[in-house]
């Protein structure tokens, strides 16, 4: 199964890269996947669709691709002001279809206690009208910038629990969909 780990931040000295790098070790050689990291798809801001451009700059035919060939989505979340972070909205807002039917894994992080639960909820809402599924379980990391301490060992610990629980969950609603939309051929779908 190929997926897209897709990144939220782009702020100097984020937790994003200690969260995905953990992510990674957990997920082991469970997926192929590819990183959508925002700050190297440096998008402008919305103002057409891809399918609503007529000459797709060459970072937006990229990403066409690396959705499309995806079986699903694996997003790894900050939190700001309890919200989705503007980068990750930017991106998903420029693609539709790419999603249609695919699983969508939510992991969120913050260095407060709740782990960026609250944009996991607003993630859900937003790629559920993509079209994707989103995963019952969603991991959340609190005081993700203690990890390695003895403050942080136990949101550490907590979230490596709920992270195998979910790799599961993710794991088959990926594959079923996969199966599904292999099924379905050229069909269309309601």
């Amino acid at each position: 199964m190929k997926i897209a780990i897709i990144l939220s931040s782009v702020r100097d000295n984020r937790l994003a890269d200690i969260v995905l790098s953990k992510v990674k070790t957990l997920i082991g050689a469970s997926f192929d996947y590819t990183i959508v990291d925002p700050l190297e798809y440096k998008l402008p801001l919305l103002n057409k669709r891809y399918y609503e451009m007529k000459e797709p700059e060459d970072v937006f035919k990229k990403l066409h691709s690396i959705f499309e060939e995806s079986d699903g989505f694996l997003i790894v979340s900050a939190e700001y002001n309890h919200s989705i972070p503007p980068a990750l909205s930017n991106m998903l807002d420029h693609f539709g279809a790419e999603f249609n039917y695919k699983s969508c894994g939510i992991v969120t992080y913050s260095d407060g206690p709740i782990g960026g639960a609250r944009s996991g909820e607003q993630i859900k809402l937003m790629c559920s009208t993509l079209g994707m599924a989103p995963i019952p379980i969603s991991p959340a990391w609190g005081l993700a910038h203690k990890a390695g301490t003895p403050e942080g060992k136990s949101f550490e610990d907590n979230f490596e629990r709920n992270f195998a629980k979910f790799i599961k969950q993710f794991a088959w609603y990926t594959e079923a969909l996969a199966r599904h939309r292999a099924n379905w051929g050229d069909g269309v779908i309601g």
